[in-house]
């Protein structure tokens, strides 16, 4: 498999994890809007934390592909 070959590869599964992500984030927040007045504070930290963290990898996961883009040449 050539590099270019290998890159295109990679972004493929970066997009597909990043979808992924993009989704659990999405629904994390839905439900923490819906359940705000029902719930304790603790799984309103709990939850808020497990946002900022799926947010991070999101974050992240942005940024290597937009490694991987330049690697192609691919500009914005």
């Amino acid at each position: 498999m050539s590099g270019v070959d290998r890159l295109k590869e990679e972004l493929s599964w970066l997009r597909l994890t990043f979808g992924i992500v993009l989704v659990i984030d999405a629904s994390m927040i839905a439900w923490l809007f819906q359940h705000y007045e029902g719930s304790t504070v603790v799984v309103r930290v709990a939850v808020g934390s497990a946002i900022a963290f799926v947010t991070g990898v999101g974050a992240w996961l942005n940024l290597v592909a937009m490694k991987r883009f330049k690697k192609l040449g691919v500009e914005r």
